[in-house]
């Protein structure tokens, strides 16, 4: 039981420190790296050896690492573990900014399903992806940010102003779930104030900033729940959860088993998966293929160690809530 609570706990130490999908990337990288996995550049030709670890990143929300046997044998083909690095979120519109009544709010839209009602009243914070300008115009410079010092809310109605809220409420997606950022001074300039909050906290030119994508995310924490501890609570466990449990494992997997053993975290999952990282994409089956070729086998083998493989799609599931026993 002490083994189950210390996983539960570094899984959600994990999730804790991955407030948006990029962080997800930069924290699975470093678990990679920290047990002997070797990055490829997915740009580059590969040489790949037996026994070896590797893991490769094609986009900065992705992630796919693989294990390679001591010896091969293509009768046992390639298991996999797919699991998916966004989780449902809302995230900030470009030209965010909105005043109403000298309060800045800022203008956001929903990405994936997530529960809309629980994103109001509590602590949230912004975090993701920030471009700015490099020496070469095809390669912006990417840093990631988390802005856990400011605490924003999305404020739900006074129920003396909406009565009937218990008795179900259409959320209006575009008017309730813009976050209040700042009350309006004379001395705060409204104008692309995010922007210029972050030019100051990371010291960059606001003029050298192309784009962001930068999502809310609730500050709680997770923790253990229960008089036993036996269960827990914690945010963005769709997927975070199957992204942590698939990195564990092939970290923890072995040369010795003939097989080649890949960990895939695709992204947009959420959405569809229909994008260039998406599981609906050819990103595993190239990645693959670049697997095999740099062994030393060609197209027929690697067609025939696909007929042997198999593939484990890992998301949340539910099972059963003691309200809705009906449901399961």
């Amino acid at each position: 039981m002490e083994k189950v609570k210390q996983f539960a706990l570094d899984m959600m130490k994990f999730i804790d420190e991955s407030p948006s999908v990029y962080h997800v990337v930069e924290n699975a990288k470093a678990l990679l790296e920290k047990n002997g996995f070797k990055e490829l550049d997915i740009c580059s030709k590969w040489n790949i050896e037996l026994g070896k670890k590797y893991y490769v990143k094609k986009t900065n929300s992705t992630i796919l690492a693989f294990t390679t046997p001591n010896k091969l044998d293509v009768k046992k083909g390639i298991k996999i573990f797919a699991s998916h690095t966004d989780s449902p979120s809302i995230r900030i519109k470009p030209k965010s900014e909105v005043v109403t009544n000298n309060m800045l709010r800022l203008n956001t839209e929903v990405y994936g399903g997530p529960i809309l009602s629980t994103w109001f009243d509590r602590p949230l914070s912004i975090a993701g992806r920030l471009l700015t300008r490099s020496q070469d115009a095809f390669k912006p410079k990417v840093s990631y940010i988390n802005l856990s010092d400011i605490v924003v809310v999305i404020p739900n109605l006074a129920i003396h102003q909406n009565r009937d809220v218990n008795n179900g409420h259409k959320i209006d997606k575009q008017k309730e779930l813009l976050p209040i950022i700042s009350l309006v001074n004379d001395t705060l300039e409204a104008d692309n104030y995010l922007l210029k909050t972050i030019s100051k906290k990371l010291n960059v030119d606001i003029e050298d900033i192309l784009d962001f994508d930068l999502m809310l995310y609730p500050l709680d924490k997770g923790r253990l729940m229960g008089v036993n501890e036996d269960m827990l609570t914690s945010t963005k466990l769709d997927n975070l959860l199957s992204v942590y449990t698939g990195l564990m494992g092939i970290i923890e997997s072995n040369n010795d088993s003939e097989k080649i053993n890949v960990f895939v975290g695709f992204d947009n999952e959420e959405i569809g998966s229909s994008t260039k990282q998406g599981a609906d994409s050819n990103y595993l089956a190239h990645i693959l293929e670049r697997i095999v070729y740099s062994l030393g086998y060609n197209r027929l083998d690697y067609l025939e160690i696909l007929a042997s493989s198999f593939m484990l799609s890992a998301d949340s599931g539910h099972v059963a809530h003691p309200s809705f026993m009906e449901k399961i």
